[in-house]
């Protein structure tokens, strides 16, 4: 078994990995003035031309070959080192214990080359410090199950490791290109038509500089003639529509294409991808926090999206956030015993008080109605008192929310259904809970209620508006379980 215990580069195969890296990224900051110059009516000198290419393949270079040989790591004590920099040298040591998940990706240049980018996760750690951008498969696969062993070997017994034999693999999760389809045509467009018009926004704010030159001004001359009618609107939001679905469907497609998750001993396996295959690892014990939810279609088809709760979960980027597509009621519940048994939704179900929605429209609902519709009205008239119907609306959703908004609680662990038109349910052990607050307003103190939030490594979850006799309840029992719990919440 490779061991890893004598500080070693990264194979050769890094050196190609990192020059594509560097040159993306310096492409990524020049592009718009290489644009500008190509396209300007200025013409430039041949001898500038080379000198300025011949100067950033040289930046490229240097830059590239000093990354990779100032780049080693190893383990050494159960810790993960790695030791990186040019001028500014950085030591890092992770224990391998505290790491709470290992993803392996796979871009287009590391799957022609056969290796991986091993990307680890630690609690506060910066996003770039725990990456080591290529390593051959072999290595990478090592890698992770090293860490895994170490990770499952810290919750046993010295006295009985010996006596722990290995659980063969079982499959949770395997999406065809059906559940695919599925999940994707009941996305958020809206959220993806968001990130379109972002893309189309800030590419246009590149580009904008170029197409006031002379050869681009046709093009402007054109745009001062289009001019608004409800006919352009509808056919503009119906192809905005149709192009948000494809681009959602060919975004989850990308993102979760022959995506399958195992459970092996200590911890989770994901494996994902097409053109960018990854890997994650999770031991069972750093996921704090389990979450699922679904918007009102996929409620409909029993569609759900699953995140598990890493600690850290805010200093994690979005893109390494465990989120798995669920296409089935029955891999939900064959994924959560692994966090929490028994589910405390099999007991008694407890709400939260009227007293929410109404105290919402008093202090949000009708002030921003007001003031919207007084600026939209200065603004457009007679049409800016259609900014009145916002305030029946959000009465209504707060309403929903408060009816809707249902916790249980068992002697493990308390659980909480919440939504408007979709539905998120979220599971926390109490042994997660790091600390317990109980939160008044002025109104609350007068009417003896109270908010609860329990802090954990993987967020906040909050119960608003219930009697303050049960907040205090909740949290005393928290705290005990706290305190006498002998199980370790990293």
């Amino acid at each position: 078994m490779n061991t890893f215990d004598q500080p070693r580069r990264q194979p050769l195969i890094a050196l190609i990995i990192t020059l594509v890296r560097i040159t993306r990224a310096v492409m990524g900051a020049l592009w718009p003035f290489l644009l500008a110059a190509l396209l300007g009516s200025k013409r430039k000198k041949a001898s500038y031309w080379i000198f300025s290419s011949i100067a950033v393949l040289v930046f490229i270079l240097v830059r590239s070959v000093l990354d990779y040989l100032n780049f080693k790591f190893w383990v050494q004590n159960g810790q993960l080192m790695i030791r990186r920099g040019i001028l500014t040298k950085k030591n890092i040591s992770m224990p391998m214990s505290r790491i709470q998940s290992v993803h392996l990706e796979q871009t287009l240049w590391h799957t022609i080359t056969n290796a991986y980018r091993v990307i680890i996760d630690t609690p506060g750690a910066e996003k770039e410090e725990a990456v080591i951008y290529a390593l051959q498969r072999a290595e990478a696969l090592a890698l992770k199950e090293l860490i895994l062993s170490h990770a499952h070997a810290d919750l046993v017994k010295p006295e009985q490791q010996a006596a722990v034999l290995p659980e063969p693999a079982k499959k949770l999760v395997q999406l065809g290109l059906r559940d695919l389809a599925r999940f994707s045509i009941t996305a958020n467009h809206i959220e993806t038509l968001v990130l379109l018009l972002a893309l189309v926004v800030s590419f246009y704010d590149n580009v904008s500089p170029v197409l006031k030159t002379e050869q681009f001004r046709w093009l402007a001359d054109y745009e001062e003639t289009i001019q608004f009618s409800w006919r352009l609107f509808i056919g503009t939001t119906v192809l905005l529509l149709i192009v948000s679905v494809i681009a959602s469907y060919i975004r989850t497609t990308l993102r979760f294409f022959r995506f399958t998750m195992t459970a092996k001993q200590g911890g989770l396996n994901l494996h994902w991808g097409l053109i960018e295959m990854r890997h994650k690892m999770i031991p069972f014990r750093k996921i704090q926090l389990v979450s699922w939810r679904a918007n009102f279609l996929r409620r409909l088809l029993g569609l759900f999206q699953l995140q598990l709760r890493i600690t850290g979960e805010d200093e994690v980027s979005k893109r390494q956030r465990i989120l798995i597509p669920i296409t089935a009621a029955t891999q939900l519940s064959a994924i959560l015993p692994y966090y929490q048994p028994a589910l405390p939704s099999d007991g008694e179900a407890y709400g939260i008080l009227p007293a929410y929605y109404q105290r919402r429209t008093i202090l949000i609902g009708i002030p921003v109605t007001l003031l919207l519709t007084l600026g939209l009205y200065a603004w457009l008239g007679m049409y800016g008192l259609l900014a009145l119907l916002w305030l029946p609306y959000f009465i209504s959703t707060s309403f929903l929310f408060q009816r809707n908004f249902s916790y249980w609680v068992n002697d493990q662990a308390i659980q909480i259904k919440r939504g408007v038109w979709g539905r998120e349910q979220l599971l926390l052990k109490w042994q997660q809970v790091q600390f317990v607050t109980v939160v008044q307003s002025i109104y609350q103190r007068k009417h003896q209620l109270a908010t609860l939030q329990l802090q954990t490594a993987g967020g906040q979850v909050a119960i608003p508006y219930i009697p303050l006799q049960t907040a205090r309840e909740l949290c005393d029992y928290a705290l005990w379980k706290i305190e006498s719990s002998q199980e370790n919440w990293m």
